[in-house]
């Protein structure tokens, strides 16, 4: 910025203000010559930027870079990935795409190979010779193969695949008919490739036993020492219902004291009124058959036991025999009966004693009904507040179990709602221990067998 200082008249001559005025005006028109093109400078160089920066598609990157290779340049850090550094030398800015990141080799140029040695290579690597190369590298596998052929299509010698069987068992086998004897072969064979399960298999094998008994159905218990029972373990030809429930006790009245021989149970009509009876059958399965022979296994030191159901009344001597093909045919599968029972054996060590003694007790008062006069109680307070109902039933089951014996039952059901089983007459005593809380009440006596009602009936 030039200041332009006032000058006083009188100070120059005329001549000598006029020549100032010109040197001023001229310094003038050249600053502002001077802006003018420094701003046309700036404008022009704006202008060449905008022209020369382009956004380049990714085909034109693509072409770009196999046209051009780039040479990329590794810089390895000591604590963490490697750096690709870049050079400057695209020929115009834009990106670089991916795929070149991931194979640089990629878009290197190749040198070209003259069209001499291309044909002599098309001579000499003829599709013959691709095959003759792929069969030479192909790994031998020629003896493995055979092996496993023979084994394949090699015949199972029955002889010597049941080599491990003794001599008795092998002589029972030979008795049966032919038929029986193969589908009994053919089981223990899938057992030994390991092509059944236990469980499976002891169903299988006994089906294949049992073909000529002609059968309505039969089922295989397993003794239960956590609640002295035995319990279904396997069944064929029964309903569900008869698969589920028929549960017998140690010594039980239907099948008897345990001496290590069968016992056949009479299915007569009054069995069929028997509510403990009846209840561990379908009715159509009790219907249909007429007799059960049920064969203890306790003299080999298996707790299991068979159960065999007939449609036609069955004699003794049909009976021993069945028994004696029973005790023949256990030599294979007493493995699987052993493994079954160590199974079962480890869960039982785990249970606490006083669980082990109620869970007899309460299974032989469900399955037997104790063969004596029972009654079972429910009492329900009236009244909509929790804490009052809950605090009633607690104190009156508290007092109710001081008059009790060590072989009765009281036990909580509800909000304000509680059971008792007991063989005492405790009617009573009872109801003046309720009358003393002064609170309503609902009292429901059931006597057994009297009405012919059990509170384990339906168990």
């Amino acid at each position: 910025m030039i200041r332009i200082l006032r000058i006083k008249r009188n100070f120059f001559t005329h001549k000598e203000g006029k020549e100032i005025q010109e040197i001023i005006g001229q310094i003038s028109k050249r600053i502002d010559a001077l802006q003018t093109a420094k701003q046309k400078a700036i404008e022009s160089a704006q202008k060449s930027e905008v022209e020369e920066i382009q956004t380049l598609t990714s085909e034109e990157v693509d072409f770009d870079l196999q046209n051009v290779p780039i040479p990329m340049k590794e810089v390895k850090q000591e604590d963490g990935p490697s750096i690709f550094v870049l050079p400057f030398e695209l020929k115009r800015e834009g990106y670089v795409s991916p795929a070149f990141l991931r194979d640089p080799e990629k878009f290197k140029e190749h040198e070209p190979i003259a069209p001499e040695i291309e044909k002599k290579r098309s001579e000499i690597f003829t599709p013959e010779l691709q095959d003759l190369i792929s069969k030479v590298n192909e790994p031998i596998r020629e003896k493995p193969d055979i092996q496993i052929a023979k084994q394949e299509i090699e015949p199972e010698p029955i002889s010597t695949n049941h080599t491990e069987l003794g001599p008795g068992y092998m002589k029972w086998l030979n008795t049966l008919p032919i038929r029986e004897r193969r589908k009994i072969l053919e089981v223990l064979d899938e057992l030994r490739y390991g092509l059944e399960s236990e469980y499976s298999f002891i169903l299988k094998y006994y089906i294949s036993v049992f073909l000529d008994l002609k059968l309505y159905g039969f089922a295989i218990h397993y003794y239960d020492r956590r609640n002295g029972s035995y319990s279904p373990f396997v069944t064929q030809g029964l309903r569900e219902r008869t698969s589920g429930n028929m549960i017998f006790l140690y010594d039980d009245q239907y099948i008897g004291k345990e001496s290590g021989t069968y016992s056949i149970i009479e299915i007569t009509d009054e069995r069929k009124m028997d509510r403990f009876f009846r209840k561990k059958f379908d009715p159509i399965d009790l219907e249909i058959c007429t007799s059960i022979l049920t064969i203890p296994l306790s003299n080999f030191g298996i707790p299991f036991r068979f159960f065999l159901f007939f449609k036609d009344p069955l004699t003794k001597e049909n009976a021993q025999e069945i028994e004696n093909l029973i005790f023949h045919s256990l030599e294979p599968v007493i493995p699987a009966f052993e493994e079954y029972d160590r199974k079962i054996l480890g869960e039982l060590f785990r249970d606490k004693r006083d669980v082990v003694s109620s869970r007899v007790h309460l299974m032989r008062i469900a399955t037997d009904g104790e063969r004596g006069l029972t009654r079972s109680f429910k009492i329900e307070f009236h009244g909509k507040n929790f804490k009052t109902l809950e605090s009633l039933r607690k104190k009156t089951m508290s007092q109710i179990s001081e008059i009790i014996g060590p072989e009765d039952i009281c036990f909580g059901i509800g909000v304000g709602a509680f059971g008792l089983y007991t063989r005492k007459n405790l009617e009573k005593q009872i109801r003046s221990l309720i009358d003393q809380t002064g609170n309503p009440y609902d009292f429901v006596e059931d006597i057994y067998p009297e009405n012919g009602k059990n509170l384990f009936i339906y168990l």
